[in-house]
């Protein structure tokens, strides 16, 4: 997993070193919720913790040391196009972009799109997943710190094969779902082009979305 670019390399670093820890103590893997509750409570969240840990679309709540996850179920599992630039962002810088407070008015239509994803992802209405990325709460603070990225956004944006497309994380990299895998590639050529006019290199891959999580497998 790439460093510093919101893909939750931290999670992922942690959760690896914790479920090795485990079973070289315990000779397994502990329940998931226990590791969960571990490597959530290292993380201050539990989002990436959960994706490392569980796999699959998660919703998550909780504070520094209260955390929970719940399934998202999908009606269809798409696969997920990646754009990664090859620029570090570190957190500390993106949370410092963030503004101090938000106005109502973003907070409701951010409310209101989350409703709109997860209605998608559930009956498989991409028109729905599509309106449900789009974010006016960090976004417009942390695009901008890349040059290219905004203009990167709107690209993918653009693309009949893609439906929806969102900033990683704190960034940079991007994220869109993929609807026809025909037309994947000039998407995400598209979104290179961008960053590359503005002086950024990065790369692009395509994921499926790994549903059994965090596993335990023993070399000989």
């Amino acid at each position: 997993v790439p460093l510093a670019r919101g893909l939750g390399s931290s999670a992922a670093a942690r959760a690896v070193g914790t479920a090795a820890g485990y079973a070289l103590r315990d000779g397994g893997l502990p329940r998931r919720e226990e590791l969960f509750q571990a490597v959530a409570g290292g993380e201050g969240h539990g989002d990436n913790a959960a994706a490392a840990i569980f796999g699959g679309v998660r919703v998550c709540a909780g504070g520094e040391k209260d955390h929970h996850c719940w399934p998202v179920p999908i009606a269809v599992e798409p696969e997920v196009l990646l754009v990664i630039p090859d620029v570090l962002l570190e957190t500390s810088r993106a949370r410092a972009a963030l503004p101090a407070s938000h106005d109502l008015p973003s907070i409701v239509a951010n409310l209101q799109n989350l409703a709109l994803l997860l209605s998608g992802l559930g009956s498989g209405n991409w028109d729905a997943v599509k309106r449900g990325c789009h974010d006016r709460i960090h976004e417009p603070s942390r695009l901008g710190l890349i040059p290219g990225l905004e203009e990167a956004l709107r690209e993918l944006r653009r693309q009949p094969a893609l439906a929806g497309a969102w900033l990683s994380g704190a960034g940079p990299a991007l994220a869109a779902f993929v609807t026809d895998t025909r037309g994947a590639d000039s998407a995400a050529s598209s979104a290179l082009l961008a960053l590359e006019g503005n002086g950024i290199a990065a790369m692009a891959t395509t994921l499926s979305i790994n549903t059994t999580g965090i596993e335990l497998k023993v070399l000989a």
